[in-house]
């Protein structure tokens, strides 16, 4: 079995709550292209247990393994078409139980494509949206399930098993603009998108439950199949049983489907991965289009999808239209809204307004308890301190949020499609500048001031800003590892950087 060179991966060393962060190396991707994501898998690991990563630019896809000694590139996929440029990355497994860990990309072209790292070969690519997909997000409970953030101004919702569309989300009080981003919270339930109409938007997906059983039921049902023309086409008695076999082991797949979790399924390490540098590996005919049609409508610029491709496994099936969010809001931030996450129920967002925002939708002003409250919340309308780009009205019964905190960004000059990256306890936040510098924040006890209270300041600042030799231009997206102990960067020159956390005594 291939395996990487390095030394295995180090035990755990006990977790500080500000850690402190050195720089480890960087590598320069050749293809020149700007990287716009890069994403740990929550599950994935090295042959030597390190853990792995995915960035994403231009028409290239790479995987690495952090070992102590250094970043080291396990495998690189080109697309065939050298005008595609992904914009966003992610990770899931597949849902069937077969080990196998798939990285998820998105951009130029519409079209989300599905890489299965494993066995190293291409999966699906599923087409619809009608322009270029800004950004990923797997479900936390089901890893079939996709969401893709586009600037047709919609989302779909995708199943990677039957390789369909479940819903789109859009139209009347959907977005008027690029989505730039999307993200689901703990459980879910209910997902958020960020746009270029600087909106805010929470989603539910409680009333998809009958549409996403259907797709999975598509998938058990081709898989079913598949596995009667392989083995049930005897007559008799024979081919009978192995018939019955095949469709009681699609019905054994679906139930440990539904009966797993992120946590619990697909954590095998990634078994044949190879160190050497696949650059020739090409996605060509590996990655069909679903449905056959085009469809990519050209994204930034570009022409239409890659057509020609195979009929999806499942039967068509219209997707459920959701055109009214739960909750949505434009005031919270005054130009584009290009990140946003989930901090329990609170929501953390992030304009080019140099703001981070944390806040809570769906609580007018008179229903906060009076504890919740701190020098930079106040329960008069409109009443806060103007930091960064300005505080729009903190109670808003029109818009129903409550603003909590406000963290203080380097200037950006309105540079936009800058991502932040959240640590898997939601305790850190590590944020680009436009300099080539990472400012880490401390999410519940903000910046400087050292209180440690439940709400910090107004206008709080990083606790440690980190800078990494020759990194000196726009840091589009970081990334925390799964444990924590190490935090990387990808910037425009088409460099990733990486940071460890250090031994020493908690910074201050």
């Amino acid at each position: 079995m291939p395996s990487e060179d390095g030394a295995p991966a180090a035990a755990a060393r006990p977790r500080t709550r500000r850690p402190h962060w050195e720089p480890v190396d960087m590598i320069t991707e050749p293809h020149g292209e700007a990287l716009y994501s890069v994403a740990f898998s929550p599950l994935a690991r090295s042959s030597a247990g390190h853990a792995v990563l995915a960035t994403c630019g231009g028409p290239s896809v790479r995987v690495y393994a952090t070992t102590p000694a250094k970043t080291r590139l396990l495998q690189a996929y080109l697309d065939e078409d050298a005008s595609e440029a992904y914009y966003a990355v992610g990770w899931t497994y597949n849902a069937d139980g077969r080990g196998s860990h798939w990285v998820l990309v998105g951009g130029r072209k519409g079209i989300l494509r599905v890489i299965d790292v494993t066995n190293r070969g291409g999966v699906a690519a599923l087409a619809g949206h009608g322009e270029a997909i800004n950004d990923v997000a797997v479900h936390p409970s089901d890893p079939a399930l996709v969401l893709t953030a586009s600037r047709d101004e919609s989302l779909r919702l995708w199943n990677t098993r039957s390789r369909s569309c479940v819903a789109i989300f859009g139209g009347e009080g959907g977005h008027r603009g690029d989505v730039l981003y999307c993200a689901w919270d703990t459980f879910g339930n209910r997902f958020l998108s960020t746009g270029h109409d600087n909106s805010v938007k929470v989603w539910g997906v409680d009333g998809l439950e009958g549409a996403v059983e259907a797709s999975h039921k598509a998938a058990d049902d081709a898989a079913a199949a598949e596995g009667e023309l392989a083995g049930g086409k005897g007559k008799g008695p024979a081919g009978e049983g192995e018939k019955d076999g095949t469709a009681a082991a699609a019905g054994d797949r679906q139930r440990k489907r539904r009966s797993s979790s992120v946590a619990g399924g697909g954590s095998a390490p990634m078994e044949g991965v190879e160190t050497a540098n696949t650059n020739g590996r090409t996605m060509a005919g590996a990655l069909p289009t679903a449905g056959g049609g085009g469809g990519g409508g050209g994204g930034r610029g570009g022409d239409g999808g890659d057509g020609g491709g195979v009929p999806s496994t499942a039967p068509l099936r219209l997707p459920v239209m959701e055109q009214f969010p739960l909750f949505s809001s434009r005031r919270i931030h005054r130009h584009y809204v290009d990140c946003a996450a989930f901090i329990g129920d609170l929501i953390l967002s992030k304009s080019n307004d140099e703001r981070l925002v944390l806040w809570r939708p769906g609580t007018v002003a008179s229903s906060m308890p009076p504890d919740s409250l701190s020098a930079g919340v106040t329960g008069d309308t409109g009443a806060a301190a103007a930091t960064g780009g300005g505080t729009p009205d903190l109670s808003s019964a029109k818009d129903n949020y409550w603003a909590l905190r406000e963290y203080s960004l380097a200037p950006c000059d309105m540079v936009w499609f800058v991502r932040f990256g959240v640590d898997a306890d939601a305790e850190l936040v590590a944020v680009g500048t436009i300099a080539g510098t990472v400012e880490v924040f401390d999410v519940d006890t903000g910046g400087d001031d050292g209180t440690g209270s439940a709400l910090g300041p107004a206008g709080a600042g990083p606790y440690q800003t980190l800078r990494a030799k020759d990194c000196n231009n726009v840091v589009r997206q970081c990334a925390f590892s799964p444990d924590r102990t190490t935090l990387v960067a990808v910037t425009d020159t088409c460099a990733l950087y990486r940071w460890e956390e250090t031994p020493r005594a908690e910074a201050s």
